[in-house]
């Protein structure tokens, strides 16, 4: 279990992944828990613990416990070559680190936010990163080129026996040929934090999340680059719960947003399942 505390304006918040008691969570105003659904597993509804939201999403997961060479052969060949290509040919270099300072995640920030707003797509909270830095469960890696700009930076969190990655953005720039490198460079980034979680003994590499929404062009994109890597589509259920009166306020103001989505499911349906199973 993995518990992540910040604050989203003046509302108190938690992260809660692998966790399906809200009791074992810290104080807050608002708890989100994130279960993954591993292959063969299942996962036991509390129910006693109502949520106001619940989302039955889905995540690419791939299996570490093989050999690099299979794990890299399951990958697209013209995602290797890209790779392969990265690594050999482009004037770049790749960066690591499981403790990232204060100034180094601030400039991932400042990055991420520029990307971001560019994608019209909610900014990172520097208080929740620095919560998952202090609990040893963070992964920051980034890709420059000769210049020392940065091109492409991941942020994945650690919990049990995976890493997730939570986010993900690259530089923007005109030139064609860059743009080209940038998505090369950011496939290697992606083999080498496979990699780095395997090396660290861990189970799965978890790709944050498959969008649903059909309809929805540029996320249907970004599945298509994931699933490059190979990897298994499982489920993954979000449940976010109001505990206090402002939590409960901005928990009904999620679900009312919420309830538009394809993940959404309804307590009913979560009242005829005692255990979900994948």
């Amino acid at each position: 279990m993995l518990q992540v505390l910040y604050k989203r304006g003046l509302l108190k918040m938690v992260n809660a992944f692998e966790v399906t008691n809200i009791k074992e969570c810290q104080p807050s105003d608002t708890v989100i828990t994130t279960n993954v659904i591993f292959p063969g597993s299942n996962l036991e509804w509390n129910s006693d613990d109502k949520a106001f939201v619940y989302l039955l999403g889905k995540t690419s997961l791939i299996h570490l416990n093989r050999e690099e060479e299979e794990i890299f052969a399951d990958i697209h060949k013209n995602a290797r070559y890209k790779i392969n290509r990265a690594e050999k040919r482009d004037p770049i270099q790749c960066y690591v680190t499981d403790s990232p300072s204060d100034v180094q995640l601030q400039q991932f920030v400042t990055f991420f936010n520029s990307f971001a707003k560019h994608k019209q797509i909610q900014a990172a909270n520097l208080e929740r990163l620095k919560s998952f830095r202090d609990r040893q469960a963070i992964i920051y890696s980034y890709v420059t080129d000769e210049k020392d700009r940065l091109l492409c930076a991941h942020i994945h969190y650690i919990v049990n026996n995976y890493s997730c990655l939570l986010y993900s953005a690259s530089a923007r720039f005109e030139n064609s040929q860059i743009r080209n490198m940038i998505g090369r460079a950011n496939r290697l980034l992606h083999w080498q934090d496979i990699k780095l979680a395997k090396a660290k003994g861990l189970t799965w590499y978890n790709f944050g999340g498959i969008s649903t929404n059909e309809k929805d062009i540029p996320h249907q994109k970004i599945n298509q680059f994931k699933m490059e890597f190979g990897g298994q589509i499982v489920d993954v259920l979000t449940s976010v719960y109001g505990i206090t009166m402002f939590g409960k306020c901005a928990a009904f103001l999620y679900k009312l947003k919420a309830k538009h989505r394809p993940e959404y499911i309804t307590q009913e349906t979560v009242n005829k399942h005692s255990t979900y199973s994948h």
